[in-house]
């Protein structure tokens, strides 16, 4: 299995590097900060279950997903949360959480643009909408971090 703790770390770095010029880097920010969460919680996924790769069995004790294949969740990263139900269920304790979480998934705050199409895309943000960004990325990798202790 890749290395998606580090990956994350690295990508979080990369952030910061693309937000400290004085012109930053604005689509490529939030691309690569939603990569960063996107690993860490495939990170937290693999010690949930306690697997070495994906489609292997889940070890985790009295989860409904014992003995069942763990697949990747792709880029789906709220979808990668709900594969670990006990941080899933503090994340729904905080609606703030989820609500940061939307804007690193739609930063541009449509269905129709994720993080991932960001890569595609020509249309810089605006300063406002980066420091809402910003903002709801440093809540998450907060949050993430602060509640890692369920896994």
């Amino acid at each position: 299995m890749e290395d998606f703790a580090g990956a994350s770390d690295i990508r979080i770095d990369d952030v910061k590097a693309l937000l400290a010029p004085a012109t930053p880097r604005c689509l490529a920010t939030a691309h690569l900060g939603g990569v960063a969460i996107e690993c860490k919680l495939k990170s937290l996924i693999a010690v949930y279950h306690r697997i070495a790769e994906w489609g292997e069995s889940g070890q985790r004790p009295k989860d409904p997903r014992q003995g069942s294949p763990i697949a990747n969740p792709g880029h789906g990263i709220v979808q990668a949360l709900k594969m670990m139900p006990d941080l899933y269920k503090r994340a729904r304790i905080d609606p703030k959480m989820l609500e940061h979480l939307a804007v690193i998934v739609n930063p541009k705050g449509t269905m129709e643009v994720d993080y991932i199409s960001l890569r595609y895309s020509s249309k810089e943000f605006s300063a406002q909408a980066l420091s809402e960004w910003k903002c709801s990325f440093n809540y998450v990798v907060g949050w993430i971090n602060k509640n890692r202790e369920v896994i």
